[in-house]
């Protein structure tokens, strides 16, 4: 193995290893992991093709499977990215701005008519305690 090749499957080691234990622990980084190592399969598969200047069995398939990859990591994102997206935009109907201003809730109750076809639920009481009283 050459040097570079020799460095990426090192650290390609080592960010196994350390997401298995991270596993252990209940800390699960897998979908971000495979993001990252399909994005560096990517580039590392781009690169030997701008080396060469032509498409090789090698960087067709780093970028055949960094891209498969990549396109398995970005649902995780995806669902992280609308979840934020909620969590801002709820923060901000339950944020009372400067703007809005303080609105009695009995405002629409003032401007009904006044004349009414039953009276108050006091008014009926008082007439039937009358009309108790004088038989």
């Amino acid at each position: 193995m050459k040097g570079a090749g020799k460095w990426i499957f090192g650290i390609l080691l080592v960010i196994i290893g350390a997401n298995m234990i991270l596993g252990m622990f209940n800390i699960h980084l897998g979908g971000i992991i495979g993001l990252v190592l399909g994005a560096l399969l990517l580039y590392w598969g781009y690169q030997q093709w701008q080396a060469r200047g032509k498409l090789s069995f090698g960087s067709v398939l780093l970028l055949a499977f960094g891209s498969i990859l990549v396109m398995g990591g970005l649902g995780g994102v995806i669902g992280l990215a609308v979840a934020i997206l909620f969590i801002y935009f709820g923060y901000r109907l339950l944020k009372k701005s400067d703007n809005d201003e303080e609105q009695p809730m009995d405002v629409a109750l003032e401007k009904r008519p006044t004349t009414r076809a039953y009276d108050s639920i006091d008014e009926e009481f008082n007439k039937m305690m009358k009309k108790y009283d004088e038989a």
